[in-house]
This record gives structure tokens, sequence and C-alpha cells, in this order.
């Protein structure tokens, strides 16, 4: 019999919906406790989540798509019970700081530590710019306010739409990779910024990702060479208005070889990497309109012809973990229909293969993010 899990999801729409994910006691099946739904910022577009302040609990953190000067949101202690002391705060149980350093127009937000500290630091893309802010995270969870890191790309008309930290160059200083679209010219682009060390980070190194339209991507070492690579989910093609995928491997040195584009029946994929038959080496899930599917990797770069899994109510937004405690990477994925939404929650079976979904009912247009608050 294994442990019980608590391994909460939350969901944002305009109101952002808490899951509580509570594995069962018997290996392979899961279930959740009830919603927990607060309030937040209005025109919410993003969710990101991590332990801000090394105390072992999730803090959230929630982007808007707005031209508010309070436009990223951070809740250090989503649920009070957990940390008494926030009760009373607005919003409670869930209290948001919304007046860090961030960028005009958050199109998204990420946590992760840009400047190697061993602390997590706030990026946000500016959806109607080019900049990204880097609000600069301490061990307390404290972070800059009205001044930070802002980093600046031109590619074109496109603006930044994603950001990730990843050792590109092998020299163990963070640096951050971006990619730029929703312009019409040029086509989209990849940025990379390599880190100097000391909260510096070199000018930027473009590489275009050779279509149009890109909007997410994922970032992992898909050919055991030690350096990151990148796989790009695009929204149309010179062929035609549908979607592709393109395959980046990193050359260790902030670019990348030629871009591999693969065809893809959406133009709207979401794209997330991780090992799902424990061989080794990164597979790819990524998602369409109503179908979920699964690439495994070879190890050298290369992906086999997808496994589809259809979803009942669509998929979205998607994410990797270990959601029963069976050392076996599940996936979820969001759905919006009927003016609701929800999850859709796919057990690992360790071969790439995955179970049937199981449904869960959160607000509508959901994003997610994973994290044991």
């Amino acid at each position: 019999m294994a442990p019980n899990l608590r391994i909460p999801i939350a969901v944002v729409p305009v109101l952002l919906g808490c899951l509580s994910l509570l594995a069962s006691a018997q290996t392979g099946s899961v279930s959740f406790a009830p919603a927990l739904t607060v309030p937040t910022i209005l025109y919410a577009s993003a969710i990101t989540a991590g332990d801000l302040d090394h105390r072992g609990k999730a803090a959230l953190g929630v982007a808007a798509a707005t031209d508010d000067d309070q436009i990223t949101c951070i809740a250090p202690h989503p649920l009070a019970m957990t940390y008494p002391e926030w009760v009373g705060h607005d919003y409670s149980p869930m209290h948001f700081d919304c007046d860090l350093f961030s960028a005009y127009y958050s199109g998204s937000i990420l946590f992760a530590d840009a400047d190697g500290d061993g602390n997590l630091d706030v990026i946000t893309t500016d959806a109607e710019g080019s900049d990204i802010a880097i609000s600069l995270g301490n061990s307390q969870g404290q972070f800059s306010y009205g001044n930070g890191i802002s980093l600046n790309f031109s590619c074109g008309d496109n603006t930044p739409v994603q950001a990730a930290v990843a050792d590109m160059n092998g020299d163990g200083i963070p640096d951050l990779v971006a990619i730029y679209g929703t312009g019409y010219k040029p086509r989209g682009c990849v940025a990379v910024f390599l880190g100097q060390g000391d909260r510096e980070f070199a000018p930027p190194i473009g590489t275009t990702t050779g279509v149009d339209w890109p909007h997410n991507f994922a970032v992992g070492d898909l050919n055991h060479d030690g350096f990151p690579d990148l796989v790009v989910a695009n929204s149309e093609s010179a062929q035609g208005p549908m979607g592709n995928l393109t395959v980046l491997l990193g050359k260790g040195d902030g670019r990348f070889g030629p871009p591999t584009i693969c065809a893809h029946p959406s133009p709207f994929a979401r794209v997330v990497l991780g090992d799902f038959n424990g061989d080794g080496s990164l597979d790819l899930a990524f998602t369409d309109n109503q179908t979920l599917r699964v690439a495994l990797g070879n190890g050298d770069g290369r992906l086999v012809a997808p496994h589809a899994y259809r979803l009942a109510n669509g998929a979205g937004d998607t994410a990797a973990a270990d959601f029963n405690g069976d050392g076996i990477l599940d996936l979820v994925s969001t759905f919006s229909v009927q003016r609701s939404g929800g999850v859709a929650v796919l057990l690992g079976n360790g071969d790439g293969t995955f179970q049937p979904e199981v449904d869960f009912t959160t607000d509508e247009n959901p994003a997610v993010a994973i994290g044991d608050f």
C-alpha cells in the first residue's frame, strides 16, 4: 500500500481555483479534495508555482494581461490552514502581493532561479512590447520592487510569449531563453541571454524558429549531449492554417542547429517534456483541440510517431508530474466547455502509455500549475 500523497494542482481562470490532488492509499488510483476557489486579479492570464521561502510549501504567482500597474501578484502561502498567520489578509484565505517589478502587460509568469543564488525569482514577459522582466527574490520569498533586470530583444513586431531558465552553454551559470511570436513579420524567434554571473546577461543570441507564431515551448536535453534543446509549438505554417512543432538542438553556446519542423493538426498545441517510459531519454507530450499525444524520444533528438489519446472535453494547457506516488510520470490537461472548465488526469503506466482520463471540474478557461502547497 502506498502512503497518501498530497500534490495539489492550481488552475487559474478569471477566478483562481485551487484543486488539492489527493492520491488514494492504493497505488494507481487518484482522487481530489474539494476545490478551493478564491478571488484573484482581474484578467488573470498565467500561473506558476514554487517554494519561494524554502519552507517546503509552494507559493502561487499570477500574471494578468492588462495595462494596470498591478499586473503580477504573489500568494506566498495559498492555504491559510497551513500557515494561520495569513488569515485576515485581503482575499482571505489567500493574500496577493501585487506591486513587484514585472513586465508591463504580463502574458506569462515563471518562478525560476535566474541569477544562480539559490532563490526563486519572478520572470514575466510583456505581451505588448519586447521586454522580459526579472524580479529578484531572496531566501525569505521577498522580491525587488520598482527595479530588477529588464532584458530586450528585437524580433520584428513579435513580442515575447514565454521564457525559461536553463544552462544553455554548460558553464554552470543560469541563462534565459525566450520565444517571440504573435507578430506578422518576420517569422518567430528564439532569444538566448547567456548569464555572466553577478546578475548580468550577455547581449541576446537570436535564432529563427523557421515558422510563424511560436506560442509555447519546452526545454530539455533530447540527444544526451549535455546541452538543452527546445521543442517549440507554432500556430501557423507556410503551407496553411495548421500548427507545427519545431525541434531545435542546442549547440552548447547559445545557438541551435537547423530547425526540424513537424506538421501538427492543430494550431494551438501545448508541449511538455518528460521521461514517460523510464528509458532515460526525454519524451514529448503535446495537445491539440481534442487530443493529447505522446511521442517517445529515441535519445538522439528524434521522436517516434505519437500515440493519440482523445479527451472527452478537449485538451489545453498540459503538465507532467507523479500524482499517485508510484514513481511514474502522469499527465494533466485542462479543458473548458459550456461556461465551465476542468482538468483531465491520465495516470502513466511506465511504458510510455497512459490510462484513461479522470476529469475534475474547475472554473472556465483554466491554466495549470503544480506544487506541494
